[in-house]
């Protein structure tokens, strides 16, 4: 293992890119700790332990979490990502729905182009919706005076949160596509990966705390370290799993010589669409969770509406619960169909002479890559539905007084298992040994 992070910094490029990688992290954190103007964060601080106290703290801390802690310390990336993440859902939607945008999604790389600018101007618009509604909250609601410092009137504190919020939300979605473009990863990603492991120091300092108080006995701190054990070794153990379909070429003869004939393989994961379905899932369910914070204290049709649904959005309950499981099998099934399109694998096995044994090429290879596609989706998306709901419920038995969740650990495995194959790949391409090599590292391979 020495020798493989040796190796990373031989090759100039992965050197490059993973030095740009850290600084554009580094930013990211720096900005997660700079607060927005005009909010006294104590004051803040009591009023999210209020929200706790009311039962709305599970929906806090989880958005929290994804944010690496801005959010409560209402810092200048306190809405992070989650607006671009939010903007790819409604953009990836739009596919399925207008001719214009599925077009686009199939004419390569200029398309993808203008999906990516579409994606950043509603990211601006979601993200400045997100701010108005989180200044106006914090505004308006009682005691509101209390959290905006200062002679700032209602209107100015609203127009500074506002502008500080949605540019906040900008710059973190230029850090990530920089990181996709010169970097290690997927940006996006990795800007959530990084915002859940900034939570986890915090939330075992309270775990320590609780111990040493006697607030929570040893056994149950054991019992909580060996779930998450457990349930990281299960979510590693799943996203490696695959289904491998036999790929047969044919021969032929090509200069006077014969190539081809070889038996390759199709792997399909059973888990293709990896974190992306949880964290849209996760995106969707936050949205009641704002606009029921934001009016909840309005009187008349519009507060009674919302004092009747509320009940059925609380985080951890059993139509929460509900509404989560199904709308990430919905999107399982949905971004799978995005990444990957039977047909066109069919088609393109067909143009090259490749077949599946005992399978006709052409449409009947579809029709079995679809069969094939639709039983594995099935268990992979009622995975990610457990690995995100059951640890609510272990939330609420153990308590524990920070966000245990499925989905952080399957964010942080998911991330970190692609991250480490491109490094992987990079290494592979200068022959280096990678990470996943099994048995010992010896260094570099003969150059050739």
């Amino acid at each position: 293992m020495l020798d493989t992070f040796i190796n990373m910094f031989k090759v100039p490029e992965l050197r490059k890119r993973l030095g740009f990688t850290v600084l554009m992290i580094l930013i990211y954190r720096v900005g997660a700790h700079i607060p927005t103007p005009g909010i006294d964060i104590q004051a803040l601080s009591n009023v999210f332990e209020q929200a706790r106290q009311g039962g709305a703290g599970g929906l806090l801390d989880m958005y929290d979490m994804f944010v690496g802690g801005a959010f409560e310390k209402a810092t200048i990336f306190a809405l992070g990502v989650m607006p671009y993440i939010s903007a790819s859902i409604i953009v990836q939607l739009l596919g399925t729905v207008f001719p214009y945008f599925h077009k686009l999604q199939k004419e390569g790389a200029e398309g993808k182009k203008k999906i990516t600018q579409i994606t950043r101007y509603l990211t601006l618009v979601i993200a400045l919706v997100q701010a108005v509604g989180a200044s106006l909250f914090l505004a308006g609601r009682p005691g509101g005076h209390d959290i905006v410092m200062g002679s700032l009137s209602g209107l100015q504190f609203v127009l500074l949160t506002t502008l500080s919020l949605t540019t906040g939300t900008l710059f973190v979605m230029w850090l990530g596509e920089r990181i996709t473009n010169s970097g290690i990863g997927n940006g996006i990603s990795l800007m959530i990966l990084i915002g859940i492991i900034a939570t986890m120091p915090h939330a075992t300092i309270n775990v320590l705390s609780d111990v040493q108080s006697g607030t929570m006995h040893v056994f149950r701190a054991g019992l909580i370290l060996a779930i998450i054990l457990a349930l990281t070794a299960f979510i590693v153990f799943v996203h490696q799993a695959t289904r491998r379909i036999p790929i047969q070429s044919p021969k032929r003869s090509v200069g006077g010589g014969v190539t081809g004939g070889q038996n390759t393989v199709l792997p399909l994961r059973l888990n293709m669409a990896g974190v992306i379905p949880i964290i849209f899932a996760s995106s969707v369910m936050m949205l009641p969770g704002f606009v029921f914070g934001v009016f909840q204290n309005n009187e008349g049709f519009l507060g009674n509406v919302v004092n009747t649904l509320s009940p059925y959005f609380q985080m951890g309950g059993f139509y929460y619960s509900l509404f989560f499981a199904l709308i990430i099998i919905f999107f399982t099934y949905f971004y799978t169909a995005i990444i990957f399109n039977p047909v066109d694998i069919a088609e393109n096995l067909k143009r090259s002479g490749g077949f599946i044994p005992g399978i006709k090429p052409g449409y009947d290879t579809s029709q079995y890559l679809s069969g094939v596609l639709n039983r594995i989706t099935l268990p992979g998306s009622v995975f990610l539905a457990f690995v995100a709901i059951v640890p609510f419920m272990l939330r609420g038995a153990m308590g524990v007084q920070f966000y245990l969740g499925g989905t952080s650990i399957l964010i942080v495995v998911g991330v970190a298992i692609d991250t480490l194959q491109q490094i992987e790949s990079k290494l592979h391409a200068r022959n280096y040994s990678g990470f996943m090599k099994k048995g010992s590292l010896k260094g570099r391979i003969s150059n050739g």
